[in-house]
């Protein structure tokens, strides 16, 4: 899905790329859940080359029809990789809707960053403008932009993603997403919000001030929105996990409220369910639906054996069966 330069400067609510979640049926709710950009699951650049586009079609697979502008996103650590890869997507009649490419320079897991891949590529940071360079070359006059995604630094000391944000800016990234906690950190501690005043006065300083500049990290409600538009004037907001029992929280950061039905979320998960089962099979669906619901279930009363016969699921009629008794269960804990 093409859309213009102001429609993709005036993006404000994105869907973070997280692996076992961010896969087509579940970007369909977020979407729904009036999420402006959708991201999916990171996919190997070098993987495509060498293994074509079918083993990574789960995770490639994209519907703007559904789902909205939607981004591909990219891990490796050289520059002709991304090049190649990109060549594949967009050949493809379906993945060459994709709105942007975006390179994944904030993934903290080892088998990621052992290869120079992920949160590894702030280490090296002429290769990681080397592959922004790369790709924009590639895809100019294609309507998709170059986006990137990345951490404060990488060792638990480093605060580096002020002049790496510079860097990428210069060689000419189309919106940047700032996760802020180092790559060391992963998930825990905290996420350094005051970083984000930093990097978008230097961006505004460094006459980068027209390039989106995206808060990730801790984000869960409208008052954290708040909090940080106090702090900084980011053009915009991606939420990870917050999201993944919720994908109205979109809703509730735009309006304020979301006021959903106990009906509505069975409803959403058996959708989400049923495309799964679409895509990947009955097999593969109910085998990772079970992660996929956990979050739904989460810190809820009387969950806990809920969760128990949840983690047990084998077929479609067992998940069938289960969805007819969730609207009760939602109605009982969100009373609570």
């Amino acid at each position: 899905m093409q859309i213009s330069l102001t429609a993709f400067r005036k993006q404000t609510y994105f869907l973070a790329p997280m692996a076992g979640f961010s896969h087509l049926p579940f970007r369909r709710l977020c979407h729904k859940g009036q999420c402006d950009f959708n991201t999916t699951e990171l996919v190997s650049a070098r993987g495509i080359i060498y293994n074509g586009l079918e083993p990574s079609w789960r995770y490639l697979l994209i519907d703007p029809e559904s789902e909205g502008p939607v981004a591909i996103q990219l891990f490796g650590s050289e520059p002709d990789d991304f090049v190649r890869a990109c060549d594949k997507i967009m050949a493809d009649p379906i993945l060459k809707q994709c709105t942007t490419i975006d390179i994944n320079m904030g993934c903290p897991v080892k088998k990621v960053c052992q290869t120079g891949a992920g949160a590894a590529l702030m280490l090296t940071e002429e290769r990681a403008c080397a592959i922004v360079k790369a790709l924009k070359i590639y895809l100019a006059g294609s309507g998709v932009f170059v986006t990137a995604k990345f951490r404060k630094g990488y060792y638990s000391e480093d605060n580096t993603a002020k002049d790496f944000a510079l860097h990428l800016a210069e060689a000419g990234a189309d919106r940047l997403v700032l996760h802020a906690r180092t790559a060391k950190q992963m998930y825990s501690g905290h996420a350094d919000w005051a970083l984000f005043a930093d990097v978008k006065q230097a961006l505004v300083e460094h006459g980068f001030g027209d390039i989106p500049f995206i808060a990730n990290g801790d984000i869960k409600s409208q008052a954290d929105c708040d909090e940080i538009r106090k702090i900084a004037n980011v053009d915009g907001f991606m939420i990870g996990r917050a999201a993944c029992g919720n994908p109205w929280i979109f809703q509730m950061l735009k309006t304020g409220q979301a006021e959903i039905s106990p009906s509505e979320r069975c409803l959403a998960l058996r959708q989400c369910f049923e495309d799964m089962c679409e895509i990947l099979g009955e097999h593969i669906a109910c085998h990772e639906f079970r992660g996929l619901i956990m979050p739904w279930l989460k810190a809820r009363p009387q969950s806990s054996n809920l969760r128990q016969i949840c983690g047990k699921m084998q077929t479609k009629s067992e998940w069938l069966e289960l969805f007819t008794k969730l609207p009760d269960f939602f109605a009982t804990t969100l009373t609570k």
